[in-house]
């Protein structure tokens, strides 16, 4: 309990009704950014919260979900392959598009 935990994930959520269930990767760099425009007090913390982002971000994988269904999205998730990747110490699923069709 005295070592510091690491996010796994970034994942940047994009809902648009009528779209299709995708994750898709997303550079180290433009994750980092992209958490520091939404950081309220990323300012404040200066070099600090700089140095404390990109850490975080240098160990995690990175993507885009895109998604127009909630079902679908809860469904990706739960997929085997999703965790078989993980579970494995494979290629990140973020590497490959994946699409999950409901019904």
């Amino acid at each position: 309990m005295d070592e510091p935990a690491l996010p796994a994930w970034f994942l940047f959520l994009n809902f648009r009704p009528g779209s299709r269930t995708r994750l898709d990767p997303v550079p180290q760099p433009h994750a980092a950014l992209g958490i520091a425009q939404n950081c309220f007090n990323y300012g404040t913390l200066g070099l600090t919260g700089f140095e404390a982002l990109t850490r975080a971000v240098d160990h995690a994988r990175c993507g885009r979900f895109d998604y127009g269904d909630l079902r679908d999205a809860i469904d990706f998730f739960h997929s085997p392959a999703f965790w078989e990747d993980i579970d494995r110490g494979g290629p990140p699923p973020v590497a490959r598009r994946e699409e999950v069709s409901h019904g």
